[in-house]
């Protein structure tokens, strides 16, 4: 599963807003919008960090097995 439909299908899953998910996060509202529309196909560390940490899940299960490889992970600022 991409990043992107991790997202859609978790924000579906928990009936939540993007606004909302900003908020309750830190993560831009910009930020999951271009997660969103496939933009920002590799989020940062940190914002990736901040959602699956929502959502209850682990960076394997936001990134999906076979997405990306750890050392692709990129510490820093918002994607």
């Amino acid at each position: 599963m991409s990043v992107q439909n991790y997202l859609k299908h978790a924000m579906k899953r928990t009936e939540i807003t993007q606004c909302e998910l900003s908020r309750a996060t830190g993560v831009k509202q910009q930020t999951l919008s271009r997660i969103l529309t496939g933009e920002a196909q590799q989020p940062r560390y940190e914002t990736a960090k901040k959602l699956a940490n929502y959502f209850g899940d682990d960076l394997e299960t936001f990134y999906g097995e076979n997405n990306y490889e750890r050392t692709d992970w990129i510490p820093g600022p918002e994607a």
